[in-house]
This record gives structure tokens, sequence and C-alpha cells, in this order.
């Protein structure tokens, strides 16, 4: 009967934390990833060029001479040279 319940548990962990534990991870090295010149998305989907890197903020080139102030934790992706 106690076996039951443990077994639940460990499905529940395969299913919901871990992978959410894996996402964060992921996200968390993204930001940390973040350089000067490099072509990022943010969470809300605009796609720029990072012109400068502060330690909780970046100035985000979205189009020619438009930079704008982003937090460092609104970036989703650092995106390769191809992308």
């Amino acid at each position: 009967m106690l076996a039951i319940p443990l077994i639940l548990l460990g499905g529940l962990w395969l299913v919901m934390i871990r992978p959410l534990r894996q996402r964060q991870r992921e996200a968390q090295s993204a930001q940390m990833a973040v350089h000067e010149g490099a072509r990022i998305m943010t969470t809300a989907g605009i796609f720029g060029t990072v012109r400068w890197v502060e330690e909780e903020t970046i100035g985000l080139e979205i189009s020619d001479g438009v930079v704008v102030k982003y937090a460092r934790a609104a970036v989703a992706d650092v995106l390769d040279d191809e992308g």
C-alpha cells in the first residue's frame, strides 16, 4: 500500500518537476551567454542584436539605430550565426 503513493510521487517528479528544472537551467545558461554583438530572441518574441550588457540589463538593437533596454531575464534564446 505504501508503494503506490511513492510510485505516484516518482512519476510526478519525472513528468513535471524534472523537465521544469531542466528548462530553467537552459534559460539561465542562455541569459549568461549573452554578449555584445550576439543575436538573441526575447521571451516576447522580439529578435535583435545586443549592443551593451550590464549586470541585470542589456541594450537590444531591434532596428537600425533603435536600442531598447531589456531585463537580462527576458532573454529566451541566444541564436547562432545562422539563426
